[in-house]
């Protein structure tokens, strides 16, 4: 099994929220979960929970850091909760580099 490929399947509001607002990377080279993307301004998910506090406090700070919507925040955080170990070894890579 790949790493990083959900293993439950989201609840249906998440499921809508991440539907509206991710999408893959256009770049065949940037597959996989860890490189999905908020569909505004095609800021990576990784980014967005790499900018999120530890209890996801800033949600509203992180939004308007990056141009987005509080949705699409809300969004990337239900994509990572069904992909953690993807975006935590993309995280853990762009932390190490």
């Amino acid at each position: 099994m790949e790493t990083g490929v959900a293993h439950t399947r989201p609840e249906p509001m998440n499921a809508a929220l991440i539907e509206r607002h991710i999408e893959p990377h256009p770049d065949p080279v940037k597959h996989g979960p860890a490189w999905y993307r908020l569909k505004e301004r095609g800021v990576p998910v990784y980014a967005v929970i790499g900018s999120l506090t530890p209890d996801r406090d800033n949600v509203d700070d992180v939004a308007d850091a990056f141009g987005v919507s509080r949705d699409a925040v809300v969004a990337a955080i239900a994509y990572y909760d069904l992909h953690r170990s993807a975006i935590d070894a993309r995280l853990s890579s762009r932390h190490a580099a």
